[in-house]
């Protein structure tokens, strides 16, 4: 069994159980809400658990971690990187800022930049009011991409340069 924890509207399309702290309208998949750090399941339930953008938000992420584990033989988690947190996004509704050290998980306060060189490189955000969603094609990502000649290497490419530096990935 594969359990979603915090699914929002966009669940695992393999996942037999979702949760999250909100209700959420779900076609033939078990929904169940509750609190990603008191999941209400016994031990090993599922063969795998998956959590995506959800350790950031928590009051305490180790509570978190140790709960997935907890309820799933493995489990996937990812999170904003320390570079995507603190200097290109600086989501404000976030607590942590997860990172990975060997096979470890550490989380810290977010120390954001607010540079407007830095996000000018990284995104169009000419003259964008702070509650627009900002397009990731600026400066820097425009010169990267018109190096790619083939559309086929378009996502290859975007897979290998920007998602690490984006995303924090761990699995156990």
């Amino acid at each position: 069994m594969f359990l979603d924890v915090g699914c929002r509207n966009n669940p695992h399309p393999y996942a037999d159980v979702l949760c999250d702290v909100s209700p959420q309208k779900r076609k033939n998949k078990p929904f169940v809400i509750c609190d990603g750090c008191n999941l209400p399941f016994k031990n090993k339930t599922f063969r795998h658990v998956n959590c995506i953008a959800v350790m950031e938000h928590v009051d305490e992420p180790s509570a978190l971690l140790k709960e997935l584990k907890r309820v799933a033989e493995h489990g996937y988690v990812e999170t904003p990187s320390r570079f995507a947190e603190n200097v290109v996004f600086g989501w404000k509704d976030h607590k942590w800022v997860i990172l990975k050290r060997g096979n470890k998980l550490f989380y810290q306060s977010p120390k954001r930049v607010s540079s407007r060189w830095i996000r000018l490189l990284c995104f169009d955000d000419f003259g964008a009011g702070e509650n627009e969603f900002l397009v990731p094609l600026g400066l820097f990502t425009r010169f990267l991409f018109s190096k790619l000649s083939l559309k086929k290497r378009l996502y290859k490419a975007k897979e290998k340069t920007f998602l690490p530096l984006l995303v924090m990935k761990y699995s156990f």
